[in-house]
Protein backbone atom coordinates (compact mmCIF):
# COMPACT_ATOMS: atom_id res chain seq x y z
CA UNK A 1 0.00 0.00 0.00
CA UNK A 2 1.41 3.38 -1.04
CA UNK A 3 2.38 5.65 1.85
CA UNK A 4 2.07 9.44 1.65
CA UNK A 5 4.21 11.59 3.92
CA UNK A 6 4.26 15.14 5.13
CA UNK A 7 7.25 16.62 3.31
CA UNK A 8 9.26 19.73 2.51
CA UNK A 9 10.52 20.47 6.00
CA UNK A 10 12.87 23.13 4.64
CA UNK A 11 10.15 25.10 2.91
CA UNK A 12 7.60 24.82 5.74
CA UNK A 13 9.49 24.16 8.99
CA UNK A 14 6.66 25.32 11.26
CA UNK A 15 3.79 23.63 9.49
CA UNK A 16 5.10 20.20 8.75
CA UNK A 17 3.98 17.45 11.08
CA UNK A 18 4.92 13.80 11.23
CA UNK A 19 1.78 12.34 9.79
CA UNK A 20 1.49 9.08 7.92
CA UNK A 21 -1.35 8.57 5.52
CA UNK A 22 -2.25 5.41 3.71
CA UNK A 23 -3.66 6.10 0.29
CA UNK A 24 -6.41 3.81 -0.84
CA UNK A 25 -7.70 4.15 -4.35
CA UNK A 26 -11.31 3.04 -4.40
CA UNK A 27 -11.95 0.29 -6.87
CA UNK A 28 -14.10 1.54 -9.69
CA UNK A 29 -15.40 -1.96 -10.12
CA UNK A 30 -17.45 -3.33 -12.97
CA UNK A 31 -20.87 -2.87 -11.42
CA UNK A 32 -23.42 -0.84 -13.35
CA UNK A 33 -27.15 -0.88 -13.59
CA UNK A 34 -28.40 -3.74 -15.67
CA UNK A 35 -29.36 -1.64 -18.67
CA UNK A 36 -25.70 -0.88 -19.30
CA UNK A 37 -26.53 2.62 -20.53
CA UNK A 38 -25.97 4.70 -17.39
CA UNK A 39 -22.61 5.88 -16.11
CA UNK A 40 -21.88 4.64 -12.61
CA UNK A 41 -20.91 7.49 -10.23
CA UNK A 42 -18.16 5.29 -8.82
CA UNK A 43 -16.22 5.63 -12.09
CA UNK A 44 -14.91 9.08 -11.14
CA UNK A 45 -14.65 8.94 -7.38
CA UNK A 46 -12.06 11.05 -5.54
CA UNK A 47 -9.13 9.22 -4.02
CA UNK A 48 -9.54 8.10 -0.40
CA UNK A 49 -6.81 8.68 2.17
CA UNK A 50 -6.90 6.98 5.56
CA UNK A 51 -5.49 9.32 8.18
CA UNK A 52 -3.98 7.49 11.14
CA UNK A 53 -2.42 10.41 12.98
CA UNK A 54 -3.52 11.11 16.56
CA UNK A 55 -6.53 13.40 16.72
CA UNK A 56 -6.19 16.04 19.42
CA UNK A 57 -9.45 16.64 21.33
CA UNK A 58 -10.14 17.70 24.93
CA UNK A 59 -11.60 14.95 27.13
CA UNK A 60 -14.91 16.77 27.49
CA UNK A 61 -15.41 16.54 23.71
CA UNK A 62 -13.57 13.29 23.00
CA UNK A 63 -15.69 11.27 25.43
CA UNK A 64 -19.11 12.57 24.38
CA UNK A 65 -21.16 9.50 23.64
CA UNK A 66 -22.17 9.08 20.00
CA UNK A 67 -22.92 6.48 17.39
CA UNK A 68 -20.49 6.16 14.50
CA UNK A 69 -19.33 3.71 11.87
CA UNK A 70 -16.32 1.68 12.93
CA UNK A 71 -14.25 2.82 9.94
CA UNK A 72 -15.94 5.94 8.61
CA UNK A 73 -16.14 8.03 11.76
CA UNK A 74 -15.07 11.30 10.12
CA UNK A 75 -15.17 11.96 6.38
CA UNK A 76 -13.91 15.23 4.87
CA UNK A 77 -13.42 16.38 1.29
CA UNK A 78 -10.08 18.17 1.03
CA UNK A 79 -8.48 20.19 -1.77
CA UNK A 80 -4.81 21.22 -1.65
CA UNK A 81 -2.69 23.58 -3.71
CA UNK A 82 0.61 22.98 -5.47
CA UNK A 83 2.49 23.52 -2.21
CA UNK A 84 0.51 20.89 -0.30
CA UNK A 85 -1.51 23.40 1.73
CA UNK A 86 -5.24 22.95 2.26
CA UNK A 87 -7.29 25.37 0.15
CA UNK A 88 -10.79 24.04 0.83
CA UNK A 89 -12.12 21.59 3.38
CA UNK A 90 -15.68 20.31 3.47
CA UNK A 91 -17.00 18.06 6.26
CA UNK A 92 -19.02 15.22 4.74
CA UNK A 93 -19.97 13.09 7.72
CA UNK A 94 -19.11 12.51 11.34
CA UNK A 95 -19.96 13.48 14.89
CA UNK A 96 -20.65 17.23 14.88
CA UNK A 97 -18.52 18.07 17.94
CA UNK A 98 -15.50 16.34 16.38
CA UNK A 99 -15.68 17.88 12.92
CA UNK A 100 -14.82 21.47 13.82
CA UNK A 101 -11.68 20.81 15.90
CA UNK A 102 -10.44 18.11 13.53
CA UNK A 103 -10.99 20.35 10.50
CA UNK A 104 -8.87 23.06 12.12
CA UNK A 105 -6.12 20.53 12.76
CA UNK A 106 -6.15 19.46 9.12
CA UNK A 107 -6.18 23.04 7.79
CA UNK A 108 -2.84 23.67 9.50
CA UNK A 109 -1.22 20.67 7.86
CA UNK A 110 0.84 20.30 4.68
CA UNK A 111 0.36 17.26 2.46
CA UNK A 112 2.72 15.33 0.22
CA UNK A 113 3.69 16.77 -3.17
CA UNK A 114 2.16 13.58 -4.65
CA UNK A 115 -1.25 15.02 -3.76
CA UNK A 116 -0.54 18.57 -4.94
CA UNK A 117 -3.41 20.17 -6.79
CA UNK A 118 -5.86 17.35 -6.04
CA UNK A 119 -9.13 16.89 -4.21
CA UNK A 120 -9.50 13.75 -2.11
CA UNK A 121 -11.54 12.18 0.66
CA UNK A 122 -9.85 12.14 4.05
CA UNK A 123 -11.12 9.28 6.20
CA UNK A 124 -10.41 9.39 9.93
CA UNK A 125 -11.23 6.56 12.37
CA UNK A 126 -13.37 7.33 15.40
CA UNK A 127 -10.90 8.80 17.93
CA UNK A 128 -13.03 7.53 20.82
CA UNK A 129 -12.92 3.87 19.80
CA UNK A 130 -9.48 3.00 21.15
CA UNK A 131 -10.39 4.40 24.59
CA UNK A 132 -13.50 2.26 25.06
CA UNK A 133 -12.47 -1.03 23.43
CA UNK A 134 -10.34 -2.34 26.31
CA UNK A 135 -12.35 -5.27 27.73
CA UNK A 136 -9.95 -5.84 30.62
CA UNK A 137 -10.22 -2.24 31.74
CA UNK A 138 -13.99 -2.36 31.49
CA UNK A 139 -14.22 -5.28 33.92
CA UNK A 140 -12.12 -3.48 36.52
CA UNK A 141 -13.50 0.04 36.04
CA UNK A 142 -15.19 1.74 39.01
CA UNK A 143 -16.25 5.38 39.28
CA UNK A 144 -15.91 7.08 42.68
CA UNK A 145 -15.43 10.64 43.90
CA UNK A 146 -11.69 9.85 44.08
CA UNK A 147 -11.34 8.61 40.49
CA UNK A 148 -9.11 10.62 38.15
CA UNK A 149 -11.22 12.93 35.93
CA UNK A 150 -9.82 11.47 32.70
CA UNK A 151 -10.76 7.98 33.91
CA UNK A 152 -14.27 9.15 34.83
CA UNK A 153 -14.74 10.32 31.24
CA UNK A 154 -13.33 7.09 29.84
CA UNK A 155 -15.27 4.78 32.18
CA UNK A 156 -18.51 6.65 31.52
CA UNK A 157 -18.10 6.14 27.77
CA UNK A 158 -17.16 2.48 28.24
CA UNK A 159 -20.20 1.79 30.43
CA UNK A 160 -22.44 3.56 27.92
CA UNK A 161 -21.06 1.46 25.07
CA UNK A 162 -21.92 -1.67 27.07
CA UNK A 163 -25.41 -0.29 27.85
CA UNK A 164 -24.67 -0.24 31.58
CA UNK A 165 -26.55 3.01 32.16
CA UNK A 166 -26.54 2.77 35.94
CA UNK A 167 -22.74 2.59 36.10
CA UNK A 168 -22.37 5.26 33.40
CA UNK A 169 -24.67 7.64 35.28
CA UNK A 170 -22.51 7.35 38.41
CA UNK A 171 -19.48 8.41 36.35
CA UNK A 172 -21.32 11.36 34.83
CA UNK A 173 -22.59 12.53 38.23
CA UNK A 174 -19.04 12.58 39.60
CA UNK A 175 -17.89 14.56 36.52
CA UNK A 176 -20.71 17.09 37.03
CA UNK A 177 -19.70 17.50 40.67
CA UNK A 178 -16.33 18.75 39.44
CA UNK A 179 -17.45 20.41 36.21
CA UNK A 180 -21.18 21.32 36.12
CA UNK A 181 -20.84 22.52 32.51
CA UNK A 182 -19.30 19.27 31.22
CA UNK A 183 -20.61 18.57 27.72
CA UNK A 184 -19.88 14.84 27.90
CA UNK A 185 -21.59 14.38 31.27
CA UNK A 186 -24.65 16.50 30.47
CA UNK A 187 -25.19 14.72 27.17
CA UNK A 188 -24.53 11.35 28.79
CA UNK A 189 -27.19 11.91 31.45
CA UNK A 190 -29.61 13.22 28.80
CA UNK A 191 -29.05 10.09 26.73
CA UNK A 192 -29.73 7.87 29.73
CA UNK A 193 -32.95 9.80 30.44
CA UNK A 194 -34.04 9.38 26.82
CA UNK A 195 -33.39 5.63 26.98
CA UNK A 196 -35.92 5.52 29.83
CA UNK A 197 -38.30 7.95 28.04
CA UNK A 198 -37.88 10.28 31.00
CA UNK A 199 -38.41 14.05 30.78
CA UNK A 200 -35.22 14.59 32.79
CA UNK A 201 -33.52 14.74 29.36
CA UNK A 202 -35.15 18.07 28.46
CA UNK A 203 -33.24 20.34 30.84
CA UNK A 204 -29.88 18.81 29.90
CA UNK A 205 -30.56 19.06 26.16
CA UNK A 206 -31.70 22.67 26.42
CA UNK A 207 -28.64 23.63 28.45
CA UNK A 208 -26.40 21.94 25.88
CA UNK A 209 -28.09 23.78 23.04
CA UNK A 210 -27.41 27.04 24.88
CA UNK A 211 -23.70 26.33 25.27
CA UNK A 212 -23.13 24.27 22.10
CA UNK A 213 -25.45 25.66 19.38
CA UNK A 214 -23.66 23.67 16.66
CA UNK A 215 -24.25 20.35 18.46
CA UNK A 216 -26.51 18.97 15.73
CA UNK A 217 -27.29 15.71 17.51
CA UNK A 218 -28.75 17.69 20.42
CA UNK A 219 -30.94 19.76 18.11
CA UNK A 220 -32.21 16.57 16.51
CA UNK A 221 -33.18 15.04 19.87
CA UNK A 222 -34.97 18.06 21.33
CA UNK A 223 -38.32 16.70 20.09
CA UNK A 224 -39.47 13.58 21.92
CA UNK A 225 -42.81 11.66 21.90
CA UNK A 226 -43.45 12.15 25.63
CA UNK A 227 -43.73 15.91 25.02
CA UNK A 228 -47.00 15.54 23.08
CA UNK A 229 -50.52 14.29 23.64
CA UNK A 230 -50.80 12.36 20.39
CA UNK A 231 -48.57 10.50 17.99
CA UNK A 232 -49.61 12.79 15.16
CA UNK A 233 -48.58 15.90 17.12
CA UNK A 234 -45.18 14.34 17.79
CA UNK A 235 -44.68 13.40 14.13
CA UNK A 236 -45.63 16.91 13.01
CA UNK A 237 -43.10 18.32 15.47
CA UNK A 238 -40.43 15.95 14.13
CA UNK A 239 -40.98 17.36 10.65
CA UNK A 240 -40.76 20.98 11.85
CA UNK A 241 -37.61 20.16 13.83
CA UNK A 242 -35.89 18.64 10.79
CA UNK A 243 -36.89 21.57 8.60
CA UNK A 244 -35.34 24.00 11.06
CA UNK A 245 -32.05 22.06 11.29
CA UNK A 246 -31.87 21.80 7.49
CA UNK A 247 -31.68 25.60 7.28
CA UNK A 248 -28.22 25.35 8.85
CA UNK A 249 -24.92 24.62 7.14
CA UNK A 250 -24.60 20.95 8.10
CA UNK A 251 -22.42 18.11 6.74
CA UNK A 252 -23.71 16.48 3.58
CA UNK A 253 -24.28 13.02 5.09
CA UNK A 254 -26.26 14.57 7.95
CA UNK A 255 -28.35 16.51 5.40
CA UNK A 256 -29.11 13.27 3.58
CA UNK A 257 -30.15 11.65 6.86
CA UNK A 258 -32.41 14.51 7.92
CA UNK A 259 -34.09 14.81 4.51
CA UNK A 260 -34.72 11.09 4.56
CA UNK A 261 -36.14 11.42 8.06
CA UNK A 262 -38.40 14.31 7.09
CA UNK A 263 -39.74 12.47 4.04
CA UNK A 264 -40.39 9.41 6.20
CA UNK A 265 -42.48 11.37 8.72
CA UNK A 266 -44.41 13.20 6.02
CA UNK A 267 -45.21 9.84 4.44
CA UNK A 268 -46.32 8.53 7.86
CA UNK A 269 -48.59 11.57 8.23
CA UNK A 270 -50.13 10.74 4.83
CA UNK A 271 -48.74 13.99 3.42
CA UNK A 272 -47.24 12.46 0.29
CA UNK A 273 -47.66 15.65 -1.74
CA UNK A 274 -45.57 17.50 0.85
CA UNK A 275 -43.02 14.67 0.88
CA UNK A 276 -42.35 14.82 -2.88
CA UNK A 277 -40.27 18.06 -2.90
CA UNK A 278 -38.34 16.77 0.11
CA UNK A 279 -37.63 13.56 -1.80
CA UNK A 280 -36.28 15.62 -4.71
CA UNK A 281 -33.94 17.43 -2.31
CA UNK A 282 -32.94 14.07 -0.82
CA UNK A 283 -32.17 12.67 -4.28
CA UNK A 284 -29.99 15.67 -5.06
CA UNK A 285 -28.05 15.45 -1.78
CA UNK A 286 -27.77 11.65 -1.95
CA UNK A 287 -26.51 11.79 -5.55
CA UNK A 288 -23.84 14.26 -4.47
CA UNK A 289 -22.86 12.03 -1.55
CA UNK A 290 -22.59 8.85 -3.60
CA UNK A 291 -20.31 10.69 -6.05
CA UNK A 292 -17.99 11.60 -3.16
CA UNK A 293 -18.08 8.60 -0.82
CA UNK A 294 -20.45 5.71 -1.70
CA UNK A 295 -20.22 3.83 1.65
CA UNK A 296 -21.99 6.76 3.33
CA UNK A 297 -25.09 6.18 1.20
CA UNK A 298 -25.15 2.36 1.37
CA UNK A 299 -27.85 2.07 4.09
CA UNK A 300 -30.35 4.02 1.98
CA UNK A 301 -31.20 1.74 -0.92
CA UNK A 302 -34.55 0.74 0.59
CA UNK A 303 -35.45 4.40 1.15
CA UNK A 304 -34.59 5.32 -2.43
CA UNK A 305 -36.72 2.43 -3.66
CA UNK A 306 -39.69 3.47 -1.50
CA UNK A 307 -39.35 7.08 -2.62
CA UNK A 308 -39.51 5.83 -6.20
CA UNK A 309 -42.75 3.99 -5.39
CA UNK A 310 -44.29 7.16 -3.89
CA UNK A 311 -43.30 9.24 -6.91
CA UNK A 312 -44.56 6.55 -9.26
CA UNK A 313 -47.89 6.44 -7.41
CA UNK A 314 -48.24 10.21 -7.83
CA UNK A 315 -47.39 9.98 -11.56
CA UNK A 316 -44.09 11.84 -11.18
CA UNK A 317 -42.41 9.24 -13.33
CA UNK A 318 -39.27 11.22 -14.22
CA UNK A 319 -38.66 11.80 -10.52
CA UNK A 320 -39.32 8.12 -9.88
CA UNK A 321 -36.76 7.20 -12.52
CA UNK A 322 -34.19 9.32 -10.67
CA UNK A 323 -35.01 7.61 -7.37
CA UNK A 324 -34.84 4.12 -8.84
CA UNK A 325 -31.56 4.97 -10.57
CA UNK A 326 -30.14 6.19 -7.29
CA UNK A 327 -31.27 2.98 -5.58
CA UNK A 328 -29.60 1.02 -8.38
CA UNK A 329 -26.33 2.93 -7.93
CA UNK A 330 -26.42 2.36 -4.18
CA UNK A 331 -26.98 -1.35 -4.74
CA UNK A 332 -24.06 -1.41 -7.19
CA UNK A 333 -21.84 0.18 -4.53
CA UNK A 334 -22.65 -2.43 -1.90
CA UNK A 335 -22.32 -6.14 -2.65
CA UNK A 336 -24.27 -6.92 0.53
CA UNK A 337 -27.51 -5.64 -1.01
CA UNK A 338 -29.61 -8.79 -1.62
CA UNK A 339 -30.54 -9.80 -5.16
CA UNK A 340 -34.24 -9.56 -4.29
CA UNK A 341 -33.79 -5.84 -3.61
CA UNK A 342 -31.89 -5.42 -6.88
CA UNK A 343 -34.77 -7.18 -8.64
CA UNK A 344 -37.39 -4.87 -7.12
CA UNK A 345 -35.31 -1.78 -7.91
CA UNK A 346 -34.74 -2.76 -11.53
CA UNK A 347 -38.40 -3.59 -12.04
CA UNK A 348 -39.42 -0.21 -10.62
CA UNK A 349 -36.96 1.46 -12.97
CA UNK A 350 -38.22 -0.54 -15.94
CA UNK A 351 -41.87 0.36 -15.19
CA UNK A 352 -41.21 4.07 -15.02
CA UNK A 353 -38.93 4.00 -18.05
CA UNK A 354 -41.71 2.37 -20.05
CA UNK A 355 -44.19 5.00 -18.90
CA UNK A 356 -41.83 7.75 -20.05
CA UNK A 357 -41.15 6.12 -23.41
CA UNK A 358 -37.61 4.87 -22.76
CA UNK A 359 -38.53 1.49 -24.20
CA UNK A 360 -35.09 0.16 -25.12
CA UNK A 361 -33.62 0.59 -21.65
CA UNK A 362 -36.80 -0.76 -20.05
CA UNK A 363 -36.70 -3.78 -22.32
CA UNK A 364 -33.07 -4.48 -21.44
CA UNK A 365 -33.92 -4.51 -17.74
CA UNK A 366 -36.94 -6.74 -18.24
CA UNK A 367 -35.03 -9.20 -20.40
CA UNK A 368 -32.24 -9.36 -17.85
CA UNK A 369 -34.70 -10.59 -15.22
CA UNK A 370 -37.15 -12.50 -17.42
CA UNK A 371 -35.84 -15.89 -16.37
CA UNK A 372 -33.27 -14.84 -13.81
CA UNK A 373 -35.96 -14.10 -11.20
CA UNK A 374 -36.57 -17.84 -10.88
CA UNK A 375 -33.18 -18.15 -9.16
CA UNK A 376 -34.56 -15.98 -6.36
CA UNK A 377 -37.40 -18.33 -5.47
CA UNK A 378 -37.03 -19.32 -1.82
CA UNK A 379 -36.95 -22.92 -0.71
CA UNK A 380 -40.16 -24.47 0.62
CA UNK A 381 -40.98 -24.06 4.30
CA UNK A 382 -41.22 -27.31 6.25
CA UNK A 383 -41.33 -26.14 9.89
CA UNK A 384 -43.65 -23.68 11.66
CA UNK A 385 -40.73 -21.59 12.91
CA UNK A 386 -39.46 -20.95 9.36
CA UNK A 387 -40.47 -17.69 7.68
CA UNK A 388 -41.74 -18.14 4.16
CA UNK A 389 -39.86 -15.90 1.73
CA UNK A 390 -40.81 -14.77 -1.76
CA UNK A 391 -41.92 -17.63 -3.98
CA UNK A 392 -42.75 -17.97 -7.66
CA UNK A 393 -46.10 -16.25 -7.25
CA UNK A 394 -44.73 -13.02 -5.80
CA UNK A 395 -41.60 -12.93 -7.98
CA UNK A 396 -43.37 -13.83 -11.21
CA UNK A 397 -46.20 -11.45 -10.37
CA UNK A 398 -43.75 -8.58 -9.94
CA UNK A 399 -42.18 -9.26 -13.31
CA UNK A 400 -45.57 -9.43 -15.01
CA UNK A 401 -47.01 -6.20 -13.63
CA UNK A 402 -43.71 -4.42 -14.36
CA UNK A 403 -42.71 -5.89 -17.71
CA UNK A 404 -45.58 -7.99 -19.00
CA UNK A 405 -49.31 -7.91 -18.33
CA UNK A 406 -50.23 -6.02 -15.12
CA UNK A 407 -53.48 -7.94 -14.66
CA UNK A 408 -51.66 -11.26 -14.90
CA UNK A 409 -49.18 -10.06 -12.30
CA UNK A 410 -51.99 -9.01 -9.97
CA UNK A 411 -53.71 -12.40 -10.36
CA UNK A 412 -50.49 -14.31 -9.60
CA UNK A 413 -50.06 -12.37 -6.36
CA UNK A 414 -53.73 -12.83 -5.40
CA UNK A 415 -53.43 -16.59 -5.97
CA UNK A 416 -50.35 -16.69 -3.74
CA UNK A 417 -52.25 -14.87 -0.98
CA UNK A 418 -55.00 -17.48 -1.11
CA UNK A 419 -52.42 -20.28 -1.10
CA UNK A 420 -50.35 -18.83 1.76
CA UNK A 421 -52.74 -16.68 3.86
CA UNK A 422 -50.27 -16.40 6.76
CA UNK A 423 -47.34 -15.20 4.66
CA UNK A 424 -46.36 -11.55 4.63
CA UNK A 425 -44.39 -11.86 1.36
CA UNK A 426 -47.30 -11.69 -1.14
CA UNK A 427 -48.76 -8.65 0.61
CA UNK A 428 -45.44 -6.83 0.17
CA UNK A 429 -45.60 -7.60 -3.54
CA UNK A 430 -49.25 -6.51 -3.59
CA UNK A 431 -48.35 -3.15 -2.04
CA UNK A 432 -45.79 -2.56 -4.80
CA UNK A 433 -48.45 -3.33 -7.40
CA UNK A 434 -50.84 -0.79 -5.88
CA UNK A 435 -48.15 1.87 -5.71
CA UNK A 436 -47.42 1.28 -9.39
CA UNK A 437 -51.10 1.87 -10.22
CA UNK A 438 -51.41 4.96 -8.02
CA UNK A 439 -53.66 3.34 -5.40
CA UNK A 440 -51.77 4.53 -2.34
CA UNK A 441 -54.47 3.69 0.22
CA UNK A 442 -54.61 0.09 -0.98
CA UNK A 443 -50.82 -0.06 -0.99
CA UNK A 444 -50.71 1.08 2.63
CA UNK A 445 -53.36 -1.47 3.61
CA UNK A 446 -51.28 -4.23 2.03
CA UNK A 447 -48.16 -3.00 3.83
CA UNK A 448 -50.04 -2.97 7.13
CA UNK A 449 -51.23 -6.54 6.56
CA UNK A 450 -47.68 -7.63 5.73
CA UNK A 451 -46.40 -6.03 8.96
CA UNK A 452 -49.16 -7.65 11.01
CA UNK A 453 -48.42 -11.10 9.58
CA UNK A 454 -44.69 -10.68 10.14
CA UNK A 455 -45.33 -9.69 13.76
CA UNK A 456 -47.55 -12.73 14.18
CA UNK A 457 -44.74 -14.93 12.88
CA UNK A 458 -42.30 -13.28 15.31
CA UNK A 459 -44.64 -14.10 18.18
CA UNK A 460 -44.96 -17.66 16.94
CA UNK A 461 -41.18 -17.89 16.69
CA UNK A 462 -40.93 -16.86 20.33
CA UNK A 463 -43.02 -19.89 21.31
CA UNK A 464 -40.35 -22.18 19.90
Amino acid sequence: MLRARWIDTLAHPLLVVALACSITALTNGSESNLSGTQKNPRDSLPQVIDWNEEVSLPDDILFVRHQSWAIDALILLVSIDSGGKVTTLRPISGFSLYLGPVAEQIRKSVFSYNLAGTTFVLRIPDPLHKFIADANLYHTAVCTDKTDLHKLYQFGAMFWRSKDNEAAEHCYKYILDRNPLSVAARYGVADICLSMKDQCADSYLKSLLGSEPEFIEVRERLVQPYQFYSEQEAETAYVANREEILKSNIPLAFRVSLLNNEAFWLDRLDRVDDALPIIRKWNSAASELIAIYPPAISPYYTEAMHFGLLEEAKKFDEDAINSYRLASYVAASDRLVPDLARYEIDLGLSRTLRKEGHLTEASNLCNEWKSRWKKLVSRPVHHPWELRQDGAGELGGRWEFSCGDPQTGFQLIEQTIRQYPDSNAPYTALSEYYYSTGEIDKARDAEATASRLLEAWNQKLGEF
